[in-house]
């Protein structure tokens, strides 16, 4: 009997984890952000853990990239906070891309939510995790 052979495929933005093999990402994809948190991933690891690297990408506005925002991401696991992350894609001295380590221990809701300090018309903020899945 042939072995079935995984392939990757990418469905999409989404809000959840997709694997292939020992490999896990997700891609939140551009998503309009607010004044109030706005979701941007949200997962339930299974019985594996991940060790990968978080991307956060501040907000811009698509047809002016000189005009950006200040924006918070605030990454929790089992909803208990572990990570603020600030960046302001407005003042040029700023990052504008955060990158971050993480370990997601199996069976842990992941969450990313985004909240904006000011005006935020028509702008849009991303998160990304790439990672490879371990046995716990």
């Amino acid at each position: 009997m042939a072995r079935k052979k995984n392939i990757a495929t990418f469905l999409g933005p989404q809000l959840g984890l997709s694997t292939i093999g020992s490999h896990a990402y997700a891609f939140s994809g551009q998503i309009q952000i607010d004044t109030s948190p706005v979701t941007h991933l949200l997962f339930t690891s299974g019985d594996t853990y991940l060790i990968g690297t978080v991307e956060c990408i501040g907000p811009t506005l698509d047809s002016d990239p000189n005009n950006g925002q200040s924006a918070l991401f605030l990454i929790t696991l089992n909803g208990n906070e572990i990570s603020t992350i600030k960046m302001d894609t407005e003042n040029e001295d700023m990052p504008t891309l955060v990158s971050m380590p993480i370990v997601i221990p199996p069976r842990t809701e992941f969450k990313v939510t985004v909240d904006c300090g000011g005006d935020t018309s028509n702008m849009v903020s991303s998160c990304n995790i790439v990672g490879r899945i371990y046995d716990a």
